[in-house]
This record gives C-alpha cells, structure tokens and sequence, in this order.
C-alpha cells in the first residue's frame, strides 16, 4: 500500500513538472496580469509565418538579396509586438499623450500588393496584420515620446519605446520559457536564442550566442527554424 502510494505521488509530482516546463498558462505565448491580455503561441506562429515569407520578397523588391535568420528571433520580434500594443495605448494615456492622426495609423494594402500577391491569401492577411500592429505602435510610441523632456521629432518613437518599456514593469508579463525572453525586463535588449518553440541543442545555443558563428548555427538548423 505504502509503495502504491509512493508511486502515485511521483506520478503527480511528474506531471506537475511537465506541465510547469511546458506552459504555465496552456496554449498561450503571452499572458498579462493573469488575462486581462493574451496572445496564444499559434496566432504568434501565423504571425510570424507570414513575416519569414515576406521578408525575403520585401528585400528582393528593394535590390537587395534576403537574409537567413534564426525563426526565434522574428517569434521575439513579434511576441514584443503584441506586448507593446497592449502596453502602448495604456502607456500613452498615462503619459498624455495626443491622439495619432489617422493616416498614422492606417495601413493601406495596395501598398504593398508587390509582396502580397506573392503569398497565399492567409499569409498575406497575417503580414497586413502585423504592419498595422506595427503602424499603430510607433504611431502612438512617437506621440508618447514627444510629452517627454528633451524629446524631439527626430527621437520620439525610440523615447516613446523607451517610455512603454519602463511602464511595462508595472505589469505581470508571462512570456512561455521556450520564447526565451524576460516579460520582467523587456528593455534590456538582452533576449536569449532558446530555439523555436523546440528547444536547442547546447553546442547550437553556445554558438548562437557568438554573432560570427551565426552561418554555423544557421546550418545545423532544419528549415522548420530558419526565417527567410
């Protein structure tokens, strides 16, 4: 009886590990103060998906030849997106900051019909998506800057940024481990390389580290981790 019960509670034990190692909240990339803001690993996947495809016609488009990157650094790029557009409006009325003028925060797609056409109808809505995100961001990051002192014109979007990080600590940013990013200190421009959703090796994760070893790592990975 006592050995049934051992075994029970290692079982218990085992799946409170694994789930904690998975996800603390199932399903979802990010999660702000407990809810009141999700975005689930899958719309970052889509997300990011259409930004890997687009890339590389984008950069063709302007005469230049597209470069490879890990996956994991556009799944950052766009998990502190969707943070940021949470965060940035909240920021702003904190701040008092005036209204973007709509044209700022209107994407038009015939601009960009040249990549567009390019992808399939669901990557193209997700890459139009993301501009607007991205067009609503900066819009109200530039208005938010400029309440600041010694802000100007010409550094408003980097001091608004600046400004929305620092108000971010006021929050509980959960971040899934595997995205390998701090929701507690998003500014500090330090984001670990932990793989794409599937972990690393460790020689792949030392080496990612050392930007001149980056074609080695870039290699070594299947095409599955590979953006552009």
């Amino acid at each position: 009886m006592r050995r049934r019960l051992l075994a029970v509670a290692v079982a218990a034990v085992a799946a409170a590990v694994l789930t904690g190692c998975s996800d603390i909240h199932p399903g979802q990339a990010v999660v702000i103060d407990n809810g009141d803001y999700e975005a689930s690993i899958s719309k970052v996947d889509d997300l990011t998906g259409a930004l890997c495809v687009a890339s590389p016609i984008l950069a063709q488009s302007q005469g230049q030849q597209g470069q490879q990157s890990e996956s994991i650094e556009a799944r950052q790029y766009v998990v502190g997106l969707l943070i940021q557009s949470y965060l940035t409006p909240l920021a702003a009325k904190q701040a008092g900051a005036d209204s973007p003028s709509p044209q700022d925060l209107t994407v038009t797609p015939e601009d960009y019909t040249n990549i567009t056409d390019q992808m399939d109808d669901a990557q193209a809505d997700d890459f139009l998506q993301l501009l607007q995100i991205g067009t609503e961001v900066s819009a109200w990051q530039s208005q938010i800057g400029l309440t600041q002192p010694n802000s100007s014109p010409s550094t408003a979007a980097q001091d608004g940024q600046k400004y929305v990080l620092n108000y971010a600590k006021n929050f509980d940013i959960d971040i899934d481990p595997r995205f390998g990013m701090n929701g507690n200190d998003l500014g500090s421009g330090k984001l670990q390389r932990s793989g794409s959703i599937s972990v690393a090796q460790s020689s792949q994760a030392t080496q990612r580290e050392n930007p001149d070893k980056k074609a080695a790592v870039l290699e070594s990975l299947p095409k599955s981790q590979i953006c552009g």
